[in-house]
């Protein structure tokens, strides 16, 4: 397994991800941090999170993955794009356990991919919004497997690194 993967994650105080399948609050310096770090690497998501983008987009300056069981519907919706691959579990698992690059891959969600993949993540990238925003879905996380290495109050949100133990 490569070293270089990593999770990023944005909740509320209550540890919440989303409120009627889309994320409630809107942060400029948290989507800044996100755009930072992920762009020009390789993404991987569920295709909820793929659909929550504008107009149903990929990431630009990016390579998607899209963890789904229904790649057939979304290779063909999707053909047009070059920077998007359709993939099951295994062969998620199996990609991340042999592609050969030195590019980071990152784990953005939605909260089932996260639950699915933070096993294998050797760092998680965790901005806190302030606020409840009353949401519907939770992140799980256990922090007993993980050192909290950098933490930083970026004015509007809070950001930890969490490092696998």
């Amino acid at each position: 397994m490569p070293i270089n993967v990593e999770a990023i994650v944005a909740v509320d105080e209550e540890f919440g991800l989303a409120k009627n399948g889309q994320i409630p609050w809107k942060n400029k310096e948290d989507m800044k941090f996100f755009k930072q770090k992920t762009i020009g690497n390789i993404v991987i998501m569920g295709s909820k999170t793929l659909l929550s983008f504008p107009n149903q987009a990929p990431l630009g300056n990016r390579y998607n993955i899209v963890l789904t069981n229904n790649k057939e519907y979304f290779c063909e919706k999707y053909s047009s794009y070059n920077n998007i691959s359709f993939y099951n579990y295994d062969e998620v698992i199996n990609y991340i356990n042999n592609v050969e690059t030195n590019k980071t891959i990152y784990i953005i969600g939605g909260k089932q991919i996260y639950d699915l993949l933070f096993p294998i993540c050797n760092k998680i990238w965790l901005s806190i919004i302030p606020g409840d925003y009353e949401c519907d879905l939770k992140l799980n996380i256990n922090f007993e497997n993980y050192n909290v290495n950098v933490s930083q109050d970026k004015n509007t949100f809070y950001l930890y690194c969490l490092e696998k133990i």
